[in-house]
């Protein structure tokens, strides 16, 4: 059974006891009064609300805040609630300012507001964190797309290798291209020989007349490093391509295919041509590799002639030397 609320200790005494500063006696009056029944036990509620309230807040006397913290915070139950109403109070210091609370920091209002508030500022946070890096990643791709591009247009603006290969072509167009492979071959008019004072003419001599940014030779069958004077081919700066011109026997070969090796073998260079003309009663081909391929040295070119049913028989090697100026 309950005692009735007429017998309820006042405000005082109440204070005191929450405080530690009664009797034994008198403390037990207080428990009889508020442990006699729940509804007297949340009146014993409420007035620990309002203690902690006045403390967070700073209402107690010296004495009263002493007594406070050396009794009431005793318990560990009392000292989180103390915390609960210390933070809520911050809070609504931030929002409201000085303002009056409407409600005690401990009424179960704000004890949930301690709950929710500091999960909703985490989901805040998370949610404008994903945001920038959104958008960081959204600027990264624009910049890389827009790189692309511009790499892009720079390629496309720059000539291919073939675009460059052709440019002293179209300088000279009196110049026929003896770099494909359905290339008429040209017939040279030979040159009367120089001799000097001292020295007959040597075969270099014999060459095609030069023109601008192409090199010439003519090959003759038999020449070889090994016996007799070698055949010389000198390549001036500025030079684009080379012209071999050799000299094959007449078999009726459809078109002809060369192999350019140096001295050690290694391949630097493959064309081939159609049959072209005569001179003297011998088929004369042209190859035309670019002058680039070249360094100061010996080399030997191979021909194959690829005869109507398209079996090849071979049809010359030559060995020169090249100097370059």
């Amino acid at each position: 059974m309950s005692v009735p609320r007429s017998k309820a200790p006042d405000e005082e005494r109440l204070a005191g006891y929450l405080l530690g500063r009664l009797t034994e006696e008198e403390q037990e009056g207080v428990e009889r009064f508020y442990f006699g029944g729940e509804e007297n036990l949340d009146l014993l509620a409420a007035a620990e609300d309002d203690l902690i309230d006045s403390y967070v807040r700073g209402e107690l006397t010296p004495r009263e805040r002493e007594r406070f913290e050396e009794f009431f915070l005793r318990s560990p139950e009392r000292r989180e609630r103390v915390e609960t109403a210390r933070a809520l109070d911050r809070l609504l210091k931030k929002t409201q300012g000085d303002a009056p609370h409407p409600a005690p920091l401990t009424h179960p209002r704000f004890r949930r507001a301690a709950l929710w508030l500091p999960l909703a500022a985490c989901l805040l946070i998370t949610a404008g964190s994903a945001f920038l890096v959104y958008r960081m990643l959204a600027a990264r791709r624009a910049d890389e797309a827009a790189q692309s591009r511009r790499a892009e247009e720079d390629r496309a603006a720059q000539p291919t290798p073939q675009q460059q290969s052709t440019l002293p072509q179209q300088s000279t167009p009196q110049q026929p291209d003896s770099q494909s492979a359905r290339e008429t071959p040209l017939t040279p008019q030979p040159t009367s020989p120089q001799p000097t004072n001292s020295q007959p003419a040597s075969p270099q001599t014999t060459a095609p007349r030069q023109q601008p940014g192409v090199a010439s030779i003519l090959l003759t069958a038999g020449t070889s490093r090994g016996g007799g004077a070698s055949q010389t081919l000198n390549i001036a700066r500025g030079a684009e391509r080379v012209k071999l011109l050799a000299e094959v026997s007449g078999q009726g070969y459809q078109s002809y295919e060369a192999s350019l090796r140096t001295a050690e073998g290694a391949e630097v260079w493959r064309g081939s041509v159609k049959a072209g003309g005569r001179k003297r009663g011998a088929a004369v081909v042209a190859f035309t590799p670019p002058a680039r391929v070249f360094r100061s040295g010996d080399y030997t070119l191979s021909v194959t002639g690829l005869r109507s049913d398209g079996g090849p028989d071979a049809a010359g090697e030559y060995q020169f030397r090249v100097s370059r100026r």
